[in-house]
């Protein structure tokens, strides 16, 4: 070998060595960690500092790195999931129930929670795949689910939540668990609509039953819902006061009568107000504030003039009403 070929080999081996001594001394810095060692005096200073420290043994410091070191997708985000959920509420007198039928998945193997958010309603009952549900209530605004095996699981719950009445309305107000998959359904005595606090999907009367059935708009949050009040209701606690002035205009060829009511209304609210017409005479006019419609059926022999409003009234109102006899008779 010559000496050209025998200093390029030389410089090729000099060249290998020096680049596995820089990887060595970066595998081997890598590997080394920095520890500052601070007397046992001077430990107060150092956790007194504007950073937030605490202090641990090294054995639980030890501890905390081997569970730290988790590779990503080994764990859930969270343990439990709140899939699908359908909440059917019926009003009764003075409270409402509702039966809430949850789809949950356990995520984890053992005994998980599962945090479920229940505001202005009491929890009667609770089972998950047939079976007494387990429940804590943590806090006035939530309950506490325990779920004890892996995989997805069916919980019903049973609550309970005062309605509220006034003149003319009905209303409640409560906070359930919101889910991505989620319904409402709502039956109510009577012949009812709802005025605020949600927006309906769809509804329908049921006669024969006196019962109207509505499927709500599910949203997160809170859920207020105002209501007419039912209209057997309105009839069976309403008082009022009648006070009348009847003009009877006659001439050769008819009779007209000019009635003006003033209907005081002193307890409940009232939808329509029903008169009794003599008979031979035809209702011509009705005038009232808030009409609706007005009609004259014949019941049990008696012509009966119905005054309908377009909203439930609470205080005074005065009714006008026109009739005529073509054919009166003078004997």
């Amino acid at each position: 070998m010559d000496s050209s070929n025998r200093f390029k080999s030389l410089q090729f081996l000099g060249m290998v060595g020096l680049v596995c001594s820089l990887l060595g001394t970066s595998l081997e810095a890598q590997e080394k960690s920095r520890e500052i060692y601070v007397p046992f005096k001077d430990l107060k200073s150092v956790l007194a500092g504007p950073i937030e420290r605490i202090y641990l043994p090294r054995s639980e410091y030890e501890d905390l790195l081997k569970k730290a070191d988790i590779k990503p997708g080994d764990t859930p985000p969270q343990n439990t999931v709140l899939c699908k959920a359908r909440y059917d509420v019926r009003l009764h007198e003075d409270f409402a129930t509702i039966r809430a039928t949850l789809e949950v998945e356990s995520l984890a193997e053992g005994l998980q929670l599962l945090p479920l958010r229940f505001v202005g309603v009491s929890v009667l009952s609770a089972q998950i795949d047939g079976e007494a549900a387990p429940v804590v209530r943590a806090s006035p605004q939530q309950v506490n689910l325990l779920v004890g095996r892996k995989g997805k699981a069916t919980v019903i719950i049973e609550l309970a939540t005062p309605v509220r009445h006034s003149a003319a309305e009905q209303s409640f107000a409560f906070e359930l668990p919101h889910a991505p998959n989620e319904s409402i359904g709502m039956v109510v005595p009577g012949n009812i609509e709802v005025k605020s606090g949600a927006s309906v999907v769809s509804r329908s009367i049921d006669d024969q039953a006196n019962e109207t059935s509505f499927e709500l708009l599910a949203r997160p949050g809170p859920l207020s819902v105002t209501m007419s009040l039912n209209n057997k209701r309105l009839q069976t606690e309403r008082q009022t006061i009648a006070r009348s002035v009847i003009v009877d205009e006659l001439n050769e060829s008819l009779e007209r009568i000019h009635a003006t009511y003033s209907m005081e209304i002193v307890q409940g609210a009232a939808a329509e107000f029903i008169y009794e017409i003599p008979d031979g005479f035809e209702v011509t006019n009705v005038d009232t504030p808030d009409l609706a419609r007005w009609s004259v059926s014949q019941v049990d022999g008696a012509n009966l003039l119905k005054v309908e409003f377009r909203s439930p009234q609470t205080s005074a109102v005065t009714v006008k009403i026109t009739a005529i006899e073509t054919s009166p008779s003078w004997e």
